[in-house]
């Protein structure tokens, strides 16, 4: 409890609004309570320090070996970090081989599959393959595995890769599967509900059918697959409760 101690003692209330207040209480208390409960997690990252790539120096990272990405698809990488929102999103560690870039703006998100298989492939094995492409890394922002569990994918503040004439202002959200061939799990359309809900609150965004997107709304694909594009609607409902 010392983190909420060395917060009261050096807060000024004059300077402080009554949200940023609680907001900060949050943080430090909920921190607090996962560092007792889980003492080998050494630090939380909120969704805003991803924003704003405070945490973490992506922008001069090295691509890992093949031997520093784990052989299995399906294993799990990382350690689970709370995000600001509530959200519980694992922390992948990905290394790009060229620097990312900034977005100077964020107004849409755009939702993806895999397409290629339907096994419950990781954010790793994606970063493998955009990289075998000629990428500089995974183009998405966020991976929904199977279990909803939620991956980080390329660092929240940058350009991603995942929508072409598109990446300068959005997100993109790819959830693990083909789409055209199967259905999404119960878990990966809460996870994205939550997650969409969250980025949006954290942007200032409006979450409707002019800022949610499926990746065919932009360009000729069959993505994110008719299984999942037709509950686009119901996500973004859904996503409006946690705004």
């Amino acid at each position: 409890m010392n983190e909420i101690k060395e917060f009261f003692r050096n807060f000024d209330v004059k300077k402080m609004s009554r949200r940023n207040f609680i907001n900060q209480f949050l943080k430090v208390s909920t921190s607090a309570a996962l560092f007792s409960m889980f003492p080998s997690i050494a630090a939380a990252t909120t969704l805003s320090e991803w924003k704003e790539g405070k945490r973490f120096n992506f922008d001069d990272a090295k691509i890992k070996t093949p031997k520093e990405i784990r052989a299995n698809d399906e294993n799990e990488i990382g350690e689970a970090l709370i995000g600001e929102e509530g959200l519980l999103i694992r922390e992948t560690y990905l290394e790009f081989n060229r620097r990312l870039e900034t977005r100077n703006r964020t107004d849409a998100v755009v939702i993806h599959h895999v397409g290629n298989t339907n096994k419950n492939i990781n954010s790793a094995a994606i970063h493998r393959w955009h990289i075998e492409n000629g990428w500089k890394g995974i183009g998405y922002h966020f991976v929904i595995r199977k279990n909803g569990t939620i991956e980080r994918g390329r660092p929240l503040h940058t350009v991603g890769a995942h929508c072409y004439n598109q990446n300068e202002h959005t997100i993109g959200i790819c959830v693990v599967g083909n789409f055209e061939l199967a259905r999404p799990t119960h878990e990966q359309f809460r996870a994205a509900e939550r997650l969409i809900g969250a980025v949006c609150n954290l942007y200032d965004i409006a979450p409707n059918e002019k800022t949610v997107f499926g990746h065919k709304d932009f360009n000729s694909t069959s993505c994110p697959g008719t299984y999942l594009y037709q509950w686009i609607p119901d996500i973004i409902r859904n996503a409006k409760k946690f705004i």
